[in-house]
């Protein structure tokens, strides 16, 4: 006969080694009936969203919007998914997850990062050569705004019936300062030349259907003014129109708000975005802090016509809704 009893934990440690049980003081004003203590973690450390980055948006009308259709939902698993995984999926895999993913009935799927590795690379070929894409999905493929890597990535896509090419720079001021060691001025130069650089070559493809989209990486600590910038750049660089818009991907990369702050970014955003027909507005939270649904949800319009959503199942992974 077997127990399933289990002694109690030494005093002051618990049952569950991994777990840090809030120890923080309580604050002095706290009502009897409130005995929560607050975490330990040194949150002082880090600066409110409010003190980062500036929220402009006062008259915000999201709350009283009602979703009533549907976005275009686009799944990412298959590339920021299978990018958090410890073990990346191989191409038979990859193929196994994307049919079921046109099973579920997507129609526009990221299926991978063909730069940055010859698995993800051999996927996308695979997909070319083997007549797996149906008629009405569209595949989407991710590069940084290198022009080698753009290459790469252009050439992994030949012979797809119709392709987006994901173009991304990470754009907010901590990233240009440590990672890029750019100002703002050079960080849109490199975005401008390298959006350049793709439409060149998907001009060397005539009779390829092509589009483009663009990620401001950490947007949600960008300032706004220079996400408008290179957006309504772009958006006039690639000629853009109602009938071949463009994709905008605001990402909120790293999670520092409630949810409602980054709906009062996306819904600025949505106002002042030039030539709104000709956008389509997609919408990437992630999901470190658990809000990778509530992020894209609290934002929707009533009419999601030019509205784009990106989701995942895969841990870490970023949820895209799409206006």
């Amino acid at each position: 006969m077997t127990s399933s009893f289990v002694p109690p934990a030494p005093s002051g440690t618990t049952a569950f080694p991994t777990l840090r049980t809030p120890s923080g003081e309580l604050p002095a004003d706290a009502p009897a009936w409130n005995p929560q203590r607050p975490s330990s973690m040194p949150h002082h450390r880090y600066r409110p969203a409010h003190d980062r980055v500036a929220l402009p948006l006062a008259d915000r009308t999201w709350p009283g919007r009602r979703v009533e259709r549907a976005p275009l939902w686009v799944p990412v698993d298959l590339r920021d998914g299978n990018q958090a995984l410890a073990e990346p999926m191989d191409t038979a895999r990859k193929r196994r997850f994307f049919d079921l993913l046109v099973a579920m009935g997507f129609k526009e799927i990221e299926v991978g990062y063909p730069s940055a590795s010859r698995t993800d690379f051999d996927f996308v070929r695979h997909l070319a050569e083997s007549g797996a894409v149906p008629d009405d999905v569209t595949i989407s493929v991710f590069t940084p705004a290198r022009t080698d890597l753009i290459d790469r990535t252009v050439d992994s896509v030949d012979g797809l019936p119709r392709t987006l090419i994901h173009l991304y720079t990470a754009t907010a001021p901590v990233w240009r300062d440590v990672v890029l060691g750019r100002s703002r001025a050079e960080v849109h130069t490199l975005i401008r030349e390298a959006a350049t650089h793709l439409m060149r070559r998907a001009g060397e493809r005539p009779g390829a259907d092509i589009r483009f989209e663009f990620s401001p990486e950490v947007f949600n600590l960008t300032e706004p003014d220079f996400v408008l910038e290179i957006c309504d750049g772009l958006t006039e660089l690639w000629e853009a129109s109602p009938d071949r818009p463009v994709i905008h991907n605001l990402p909120a990369t790293v999670e520092i708000a409630t949810p409602d702050v980054y709906a009062d970014q996306i819904e600025y955003m949505h106002r002042h975005l030039a030539r709104r027909d000709s956008v389509i507005l997609s919408v990437h939270p992630h999901n470190d802090r658990a809000r990778a649904s509530p992020a894209p949800n609290s934002p929707y319009w009533r009419e999601p016509s030019g509205w784009r959503a990106a989701c995942s199942a895969t841990a870490s992974a970023r949820a895209t809704s799409t206006w």
